[in-house]
């Protein structure tokens, strides 16, 4: 599977948009950092991802779903509905037409050569992987339809939507998105009940339809045929019904199911006054399977400069939820019973959603190394872990009793001072000073701190002490070659709070674990 991204472009504030930017602005600089944390996210669940620079000629380059409908080894390469965005094309063409990229792709298309009066914007197509629907809009006439058809009726039947016309909205799938093959997402209103009865009209009774209350969330994003859903967090009500219906279906279905074991992202909207995340960056994509391929991601429609980007407001490991359906509980191995350990399985279950979905299945966690157990030094630490390749959890409880850490991508290891470790990694620290011991508790509350893009500085090791994410003559933690005394403080890497309760910190106890698959 194939994904073309494109990166946010400096004067992404001047986007075709409805909203008066004045009121509520584009942060760019956090949107380009939003879309590096998004881009993370896709290699979790897509093989090959091809990045496209941004434009800043083009303002709105980053939405790239809407320049091409992908569908097996055949792209077409719209003209635009908005005059503005059509030589955005250029970039995406290029980037079809090099196959060493993309072999998958043998035939590439121009719409304008074809019909010079058609456009289409991908966001008014939806591929199933058995029909292919597109929606007349504001941005797709019938000319732009009647090119898909006749470029792809041969692969799979071509259905034109129009009653989307009838409503104010800029895509077709700003209220219908597709769950899995068999199942659809639809807005529960008259525009959407409307796109329903011509999609049944066409298709009969082929397709479930799961109706969604409120719009932004009707847009989601599935991956591996619905393994994988992302969805708009901060609508209560529709994440209630979404996570309803998942579950029933995995009860309904036995372990061979394609949604029996499913994983949902939830996003959070800048407006959303349910969870802090704050996205205003444009989260689109061009998806290419090997074999079905089909274009999704990105919206661009709404109320504010964030809510142009729909339910693919960007993943942020700093706040977005992963809930991974039958996960098996994690087993704390090697920990001597005659010491109190730091991490808890309590703790553990709070970390996991934030690492690797590859490494969130790991069930068992060996202990390398505690400060009890194996001695107070970096040689001690460096000798116990070395044998060990993995990516690790460091975890550090201090005077104050504050717990934190980091996530790195691979293990302590002494490297003659050069940085080390991929942007997975990340710093963490719990924010309630309750007791995790005890079993019986819930979850504690986490900060969790990921790369920003902004250096490479993950991991320094050496002789003299440990330095996690640096900059500036900064290091988000750092602790000397007792492991004694350690400080934090904020950082380029991570841009991280200070996570203990001052700079300067005592190190009571440490432990770092491996992840045994």
């Amino acid at each position: 599977m194939y994904a073309i991204v494109r990166d946010v472009p400096t004067t992404f504030d001047k986007c075709v948009t409805t909203v008066d930017n004045t009121v509520s602005p584009i942060d760019i600089s956090l949107a380009k950092k939003q879309y590096k944390e998004y881009v993370n996210a896709l290699r979790e669940h897509v093989d090959h991802i091809v990045e496209i620079p941004a434009d800043p000629l083009h303002p709105d380059c980053c939405f790239i779903e809407d320049t091409a409908v992908v569908i097996e080894d055949t792209a077409v390469v719209n003209c635009l509905g908005a005059e503005s965005r059509r030589k955005e094309i250029s970039a995406v063409e290029k980037a079809l037409r090099k196959n060493c990229q993309i072999p998958v792709i043998k035939d590439v298309v121009r719409m304008d050569e074809i019909d010079p009066q058609a456009t289409l914007d991908g966001g008014d197509v939806l591929y199933t992987g058995e029909h292919l629907f597109v929606g007349l809009s504001h941005r797709t006439n019938q000319r732009g339809a009647d090119v898909l058809k006749k470029v792809f009726s041969e692969k799979c039947p071509v259905y034109t939507i129009h009653s989307l016309l009838a409503h104010n909205l800029l895509h077709f799938k700003c209220i219908v998105t597709m769950l899995n093959d068999k199942t659809l997402l639809v807005y529960d209103h008259k525009a959407g009940l409307d796109v329903v009865s011509e999609i049944e009209g066409y298709t009969k009774d082929w397709y479930n339809i799961i109706k969604i209350p409120e719009q932004i969330p009707s847009n989601i994003v599935s991956l591996s045929h619905g393994k994988v859903v992302i969805y708009q967090q901060g609508f209560s009500e529709s994440e209630n019904v979404l996570m309803k219906e998942l579950k029933e279906k995995r009860n309904e279905q036995d372990e061979t199911s394609s949604i029996s074991s499913s994983s949902l992202i939830s996003m959070s909207s800048l407006n959303s006054s349910i969870s802090s995340l704050h996205s205003s960056t444009a989260a689109s994509f061009i998806l290419i399977h090997n074999k079905n391929g089909c274009s999704v991601g990105g919206d661009g429609s709404g109320s504010t400069a964030v809510d142009a980007l729909t339910s693919l407001a960007s993943a942020s490991a700093k706040n977005s939820i992963v809930a991974d359906f039958d996960m098996p509980s994690i087993y704390l191995q090697e920990r001597k019973e005659s010491t109190e350990p730091v991490l808890t399985e309590n703790i553990a279950e709070t970390i996991r959603p934030y690492i690797p979905r590859r490494y969130r299945v790991a069930s068992s966690w060996k202990l390398l190394y505690s400060l009890d157990q194996h001695g107070v030094s970096l040689f001690s630490l460096y000798s116990s872990t070395k044998d060990y390749e993995g990516p690790c959890i460091m975890i550090i409880k201090d005077a104050d009793k504050q717990i934190y850490g980091a996530y790195l991508s691979s293990t302590l290891k002494c490297q003659n001072n050069m940085y080390y470790g991929t942007g997975e990694c990340f710093l963490w620290k719990l924010t309630s000073e309750k007791d995790y011991k005890k079993e019986e508790h819930a979850l504690p509350k986490i900060k969790v701190f990921p790369w920003t893009g902004k250096n490479d500085y993950m991991i320094l090791c050496n002789t003299d002490f440990i330095a996690i994410g640096g900059g500036d003559g900064k290091f988000g933690l750092w602790l000397n070659s007792d492991l004694e005394k350690g400080y934090s403080t904020n950082c380029p890497t991570f841009d991280n709070e200070c996570l203990a309760l001052k700079q300067q910190f005592q190190c009571m106890e440490m432990e770092v674990w491996g992840l045994t698959i």
